[in-house]
């Protein structure tokens, strides 16, 4: 590929933004972040929002592609996120390599920001697409949660336990293949000890965890997956409410799935 071909495409992928190259390269215009051009990155749209950071379209001059990537500002956020949960995120991902786990590219920082550097997954995310098709025929939910299964059972062969498992976190490619993302409360605990910190979203947490005991990182990973599958085959989670006396109230109930649904022998899975 070129520089003008390069340039073209940048100006394609950020809507309009005009370019310049000189002896030294390509230079954004005022307006663009030229602390991360200089890795070779160009930022664009805002893709995805969490507590502590964003994910951006990038447009990468390495790959001549499009990648995601995270951005954490340094200074705004608990010593505890700063210090313990995104040091492990970054360490698991770069230990960790897995089809169906979102891959690391790299990582970088700035005085005031650290950037991660990821696949970009074109689909957006499953929580995103059920919504918007209602709910999965069941062929295609077998076919994603088969995948979600993979990944999973990788994680748990590697002592390692996701602790955030929802439909939010699965990202969709352009194949429509799944992959688990954001490890941020991921855990390496090689002794399978029990865990004690509360992690994750209400809706996906077990009952041990909303309760505050202690609990296995292992079994609450199955949990969540099974309420991953509801919502892929009902279009809606089993157990929506984020208040917590209402939810409690809810797993006494009885679940209901649709008719279409079979009612074929169970798979168990057993956690290792």
């Amino acid at each position: 590929m070129t520089e003008e071909q390069y340039v073209a495409n940048i100006v394609e992928f950020t809507g309009g933004i005009n370019v310049k190259v000189n002896e030294d390269g390509i230079k954004p215009e005022k307006g663009t972040k030229k602390s991360i051009l200089k890795f070779g990155y160009v930022l664009g749209a805002t893709i995805g929002t969490g507590t502590y950071s964003k994910v951006k379209l990038c447009y990468s001059k390495k790959i001549h592609g499009n990648v995601a990537v995270k951005l954490v500002p340094k200074k705004t956020h608990p010593e505890d996120y700063t210090n313990k949960f995104l040091p492990r995120e970054i360490a698991l991902l770069q230990k960790l390599e897995h089809p169906g786990l979102v891959h690391l590219i790299e990582v970088f920082e700035t005085p005031n920001t650290m950037y991660l550097v990821m696949d970009y997954m074109p689909k957006g995310d499953l929580l995103d697409y059920v919504n918007s098709v209602g709910s999965l025929h069941e062929a295609d939910a077998r076919r994603l949660f088969r995948q979600l299964i993979d990944a999973v059972s990788y994680l748990h062969q590697n002592k390692v336990y996701h602790r955030d498992i929802k439909l939010d976190n699965i990202l969709i490619d352009a194949q429509y293949n799944i992959k688990l993302s954001d490890l941020g409360f991921a855990r390496f605990n090689p002794r399978n000890e029990q865990l004690h910190t509360f992690c994750g979203s209400y809706p996906y947490a077990p009952p041990e965890v909303l309760d505050g005991e202690n609990y296995s990182g292992a079994e609450a990973d199955v949990w969540s997956t099974g309420v991953c599958l509801y919502g892929m085959l009902n279009g809606k989670l089993p157990f929506k409410d984020t208040d917590y006396d209402v939810l409690r109230e809810s797993m006494n109930g009885c679940l209901k799935f649709y008719k279409r649904v079979s009612r074929g022998k169970g798979h168990s899975y057993t956690p290792t």
